[in-house]
């Protein structure tokens, strides 16, 4: 049950805000 519709959307989730927090830092650290 881990891997089905939810694990997928999680998995999206912290993709995303993990790229978030890397744009941001790249954003700052100009």
């Amino acid at each position: 049950m881990g891997y089905g519709m939810g694990g997928i959307w999680m998995l999206l989730v912290i993709v995303l805000v993990v790229l978030a927090i890397l744009a941001l830092i790249k954003y700052l650290s100009k």
